[in-house]
């Protein structure tokens, strides 16, 4: 059993196929003991995307064995903080409709009799221990963030100063070529050329260093927005 839940909390039953915009799956093996099977698979799919997979419990044969709506979520949200609740209830209602009936028999009973109050208080930990690991991963986020944007500033640092060097030596060049006569202009014009494919190339590599740490930062604000 396996379960997909995308950035916005939108969770995916898979099924061993490819499913489009959430992932692309190819199976890479396939083993079979008496009656059983086991396929493996190859699931590649956005890196906010998390993937869930766990077998169906022994006893019960049940994929969610939870007691409750709130202890099958709370289940699932641990293993996938951007789950949302409201997607949750209805993915159960369309893929587990049996998972979805016993919890709403709980439900039903819980607003009849009453449900403790050990139980709600219970469910508020659970949902904040739910948020302090989702803290927990934006700061990690952040802090990985900021420590690749400090190497592509050293990186910057010195491609820049190996820039600057090439253009001094290609400087020292350009005062041999007006300075001395009878030198082979061929050659010295062929070391100009290469120290400035060499400059261009160093510019090249500042640019692209520039727009990775850019798209790092975005990534970032979007992760915490």
């Amino acid at each position: 059993m396996a379960v997909l839940v995308t950035a916005n909390g939108m969770p995916y039953r898979f099924s061993g196929v490819s499913i489009p915009g959430v992932c692309q799956s190819t199976e890479t093996g396939s083993t079979r003991v008496g009656k059983w099977s086991c396929s493996v698979y190859s699931v590649a799919h956005h890196e906010a995307t998390t993937f869930v997979a766990w077998v169906q419990d022994w006893d019960t044969g049940e994929s969610f064995p939870q007691p409750s709506w709130q202890g099958g979520f709370l289940w699932l949200a641990t293993k996938a903080p951007a789950l949302n609740r409201a997607s949750f209830e209805a993915f159960i209602k369309g893929q587990f409709p049996e998972a979805a009936a016993k919890w709403d028999a709980v439900a039903a009973g819980e607003v009849e009799f009453g449900a403790p109050a050990l139980g709600d208080q219970i469910a508020a930990i659970d949902a904040a221990k739910l948020e302090i690991e989702r803290l927990n991963a934006e700061a990690k986020v952040l802090a990985d963030t900021t420590v690749a944007l400090a190497k592509v500033r050293e990186s910057l640092a010195w491609a820049k100063k190996a820039r600057d060097n090439a253009a001094s030596r290609l400087a020292g060049v350009q005062a041999e070529v007006a300075g001395v006569s009878g030198l082979d202009v061929a050659k010295l014009d062929a070391e100009t050329d290469a120290i400035r494919r060499e400059i261009a190339a160093m510019n090249d590599q500042i640019a692209a260093a520039w727009r990775n740490a850019e798209a790092k930062a975005r990534k970032a604000q979007l992760g915490n927005s």
